[in-house]
């Protein structure tokens, strides 16, 4: 004996009506009514006829070629109703295959054994191989009463069950590549048995385009979204090949909160390397003309700050106009670490370099300090040489490149440090430019290139890159581009 059950969420004046279609001819057919509220009233009919009896709710007139399909109808006088049925079942021993194409009739019952043969083949494979899953079921909702449209979809009830894989591989991430057009990704195929789905989930359920898959063994969803039926020997449906790809969420799906937890949608996987890798191409820090208002890496400038064009072309803040010890440049706060800090100095005599909540890196006694411990090297008055400290887990690495792009100086200080928050640079008797902070260490081997590159291609990998350009007085720059002033 076989079952269904029928789940019916009513308003009042939408009736709504199942189909429920066998395959087989029938010996017998029951529906038991399980929750029915007093102002619901159900109707049956059938595409051959017979009809049910309101007293044991049992199907009569049944012939030896049977019903094919079951249609139950149903509607409520209440503002809404649940209307839930069973409906119970029994296939002949010899019966009549329903096909679109006409019936194929099996009397002799070889073709029958061969097709049995088949389904108990796939019952077994599903039963022992496969990865198991959660399968999320969803089901069209129609809101639109006025266009008969499918406005959207939703969850209706999840089962646990296994999918065949080819060698039981699991789809850990969706085969993905970057091209100029965006992700493309590749899919990936499974298969699950038609009489095991049905086994699961009810005579007649088919897997859906649009359904949801779970993963527990690594904790990955996906979303079917092909489906395509394979049949067996007598022409019925024996095997869905699906189609795996990445889940998103949409719009027009109630969503289960349960499920969206699991999700690994291509913001998720891809979503940090994506937006490096914007940053990188665009580089607005180096790329944007700098304007008072709306500065890129720099918070304030103080007026009295200076320019000053350095021979290979970049530029570099001149210093010593201000009050000695007064913010000049003050840079937008940076809540992360930063693993390197990189800049060309020109001081003439004591001063700060570089200012930050952990600390200073400044020239005393013209030796130069990194955070209050003195590196052993000594800043000869107006020599212009790139700074380079790197903060290792372990260790501290300053390394002093020269004008020309030499190495100089190279110490390693076993007084590791994190440093973060607001950076700045001070009024005194320097020039300073090609500041930056780095995300990540700077390797010795890497400190030329690092000192030397003018405009970065890994944009991305910074907190700052500040050229010491002057910014556009701009006063309107605040202003809409929409908005005058007559």
């Amino acid at each position: 004996m076989k079952s269904v059950t029928i789940n019916f969420n009513l308003k009042r004046g939408l009736p709504q009506t199942r189909k429920i279609s066998f395959d087989f001819d029938l010996t017998s057919l029951k529906v038991k009514f399980v929750t029915v509220p007093q102002n619901a009233s159900l109707t049956y009919s059938t595409k051959i006829g017979g009809n049910i009896s309101k007293e044991t709710n049992e199907f009569s007139g049944l012939t030896h070629e049977g019903i094919d399909e079951l249609y139950i109808s149903a509607s409520t006088t209440d503002e809404t109703s649940v209307v839930v049925i069973v409906v119970e079942y029994e296939y002949a021993k010899f019966h009549t295959t329903k096909h679109k194409w006409g019936d194929n009739l099996k009397l002799d019952g070889m073709v029958d054994m061969a097709n049995k043969l088949e389904v108990d083949m796939q019952l077994f494979v599903a039963g022992v191989d496969g990865i198991q899953v959660v399968w999320y079921r969803t089901m069209p909702v129609a809101d639109d009463v006025i266009l008969k449209e499918y406005s959207g979809r939703k969850y209706v009830e999840q089962k646990c069950l296994r999918i065949l894989t080819e060698e039981n591989m699991y789809p850990e991430i969706i085969d993905a590549e970057f091209t100029e057009y965006g992700i493309e990704t590749i899919d990936f195929p499974a298969e699950i048995s038609a009489s095991y789905f049905e086994e699961i989930f009810g005579c007649g359920v088919t897997p859906r385009d649009g359904d949801w898959v779970l993963i527990p063994a690594t904790n990955r969803a996906l979303k079917i979204s092909n489906v395509v039926s394979e049949r067996g020997i007598d022409g019925s449906v024996l095997i869905w090949k699906l189609t795996l790809s990445n889940f998103y969420e949409e719009v027009d799906v109630e969503d289960d909160d349960e499920f969206i937890d699991h999700t690994q949608s291509h913001e998720k996987i891809f979503g940090a390397e994506t937006m490096e890798e914007i940053e990188n191409v665009i580089n607005e820090k180096q790329n944007t003309t700098p304007q008072i208002y709306g500065d890129m890496n720099r918070s304030s400038i103080g007026s009295d700050v200076g320019y000053s064009v350095v021979s290979d072309g970049s530029y570099m803040y001149a210093l010593s106009g201000g009050q000695d010890g007064l913010k000049a440049v003050v840079y937008k706060p940076v809540k992360e670490p930063v693993r390197a800090i990189s800049m060309l100095v020109s001081p003439s005599e004591d001063c700060v370099l570089l200012a930050s909540d952990a600390g200073n890196i400044a020239v005393v006694n013209g030796s130069l300090k990194v955070f209050g411990m003195s590196s052993g090297y000594t800043v000869e008055p107006y020599e212009k040489v790139h700074i380079i400290v790197s903060l290792f887990d372990k260790f501290t690495a300053t390394q002093v490149i020269d004008f020309s792009g030499k190495e100089v100086y190279y110490n390693q200080d076993m007084s590791p440090r994190l440093v973060s928050g607001e950076f700045s640079l001070l009024y005194g008797d320097t020039e300073i430019g090609k500041i930056k902070l780095a995300k990540k260490v700077v390797l010795r081997k890497d400190g030329v290139k690092m000192a030397t590159t003018k405009m970065e291609t890994n944009a991305g990998s910074f907190f700052v890159i500040d050229d010491a350009i002057q910014p556009y007085n701009n006063p309107r720059a605040k202003e809409s581009q929409f908005r005058t002033n007559l």
